[in-house]
């Protein structure tokens, strides 16, 4: 949650004060980004029924530590086109995580458990991530804006690589299986 927030809620601000983009256009800039992000999660939700949602989740990690640095960098221009790139590539990386994470946090509980077990797992971390862009600007103003994004991605990357490295996987699939074979 704390990518998506710094993703979507940060990014305008970003875009803004540090990019030097018209409020309008770091918006339409957004906007895009999340109309990108709203096709591409399901896809990626998708491609988690197939491929698992451990591997898929540790490659959307994988792939966010090695793209938040060129994706950053790439952003310290005057084009604004390129920006726009920048900003929807990060989204589309934002999609394959949250894409991934929703279905498997939900599945982690046993059915029985399950509404009450999200409720409580979703509430404390939206509770936390709406922190993110205030700690986006704290860190800003130790170094460098760029420097400071890369280092808050790079932390979310981590943190997040860990966790979806140690979430037990074998009840989860077996209960992601189960219910595919009960559908079909």
């Amino acid at each position: 949650m704390i990518l998506y927030y710094l993703d979507v809620t940060y990014m305008v601000t970003y875009m803004e004060t540090q990019l030097h983009l018209s409020l309008s256009t770091a918006l339409a800039i957004n906007t895009i980004s999340i109309v990108a992000m709203c096709m591409a999660m399901p896809l990626f939700g998708y491609m988690s029924d197939i491929y698992g949602r451990k591997r898929m989740h540790i490659i959307g990690y994988l792939i966010l530590l090695s793209c938040t640095i060129p994706l950053v960098i790439g952003m310290q221009t005057d084009s604004v086109y390129i920006i726009a790139i920048m900003v929807i590539s990060m989204a589309v990386l934002t999609a394959m995580i949250q894409g991934v994470s929703t279905p498997y946090y939900t599945e982690i509980f046993p059915p029985r458990v399950r509404a009450t077990g999200c409720s409580i797992g979703f509430g404390f971390g939206a509770s936390l991530s709406g922190f993110a862009p205030m700690f986006a600007a704290i860190t800003m103003g130790y170094m460098s804006a760029a420097t400071g994004l890369c280092v808050l991605l790079l932390i979310v990357g981590v943190i997040g690589l860990i966790i979806a490295i140690i979430i037990p996987s074998e009840q989860v699939e077996t209960r992601r299986l189960n219910c595919l074979n009960s559908e079909a």
